[in-house]
């Protein structure tokens, strides 16, 4: 991938979708942690919770070398561990539309920024990072931190 693609997509469920094309059932199932804390993951699927229920939005994906610091205007970041396989595809949407972009293979930092329910705008961001740890680093109505992350997300 390029350093920055935007991408549309019809956005469904209230959720934006990254994980690897490859694996079966690559959606996440929810329940009320996973509500909680603002995404359901596991090892090659997260899928982040919007304020937007459905409609067209654009993601802005970036691959970048400087972790980020700073997020103007975001009413929401969510940061967590994502693993790109040797096929370095992901697939970026939701459950109606996706895009699958090619990274390099590795560990990163995945940043989900959303700009809140009068936006339909995006951003997620990889930084290739050994050990990412999650975390909410701006809490929203979706995203609430807490002492434990569920990482173990079932199939939806």
């Amino acid at each position: 991938m390029k350093n920055s693609i935007k991408i549309p997509i019809i956005l469904s469920y209230s959720q934006i979708c990254v994980f690897d094309p490859e694996m079966p059932s690559p959606y996440n199932d929810w329940g009320e942690i996973e509500n909680r804390q603002g995404f359901s993951y596991r090892p090659q699927s997260v899928s982040f919770a919007t304020e937007l229920d459905c409609g067209p939005v654009s993601i802005l994906v970036e691959q970048v070398e400087i972790e980020p610091m700073l997020f103007p205007g975001a009413k929401c970041v969510i940061r967590v561990p994502f693993t790109i396989q040797s096929s370095r595809k992901v697939e970026i949407g939701s459950i109606q539309s996706g895009k699958i972009l090619t990274f390099d293979v590795g560990s990163y930092a995945l940043y989900f920024v959303d700009y809140g329910i009068n936006s339909n705008n995006f951003r997620l961001i990889f930084h290739k990072a050994c050990n990412a740890e999650v975390d909410i680093l701006i809490e929203s109505a979706n995203a609430k931190r807490q002492e434990y992350y569920d990482l173990n997300a079932k199939p939806a």
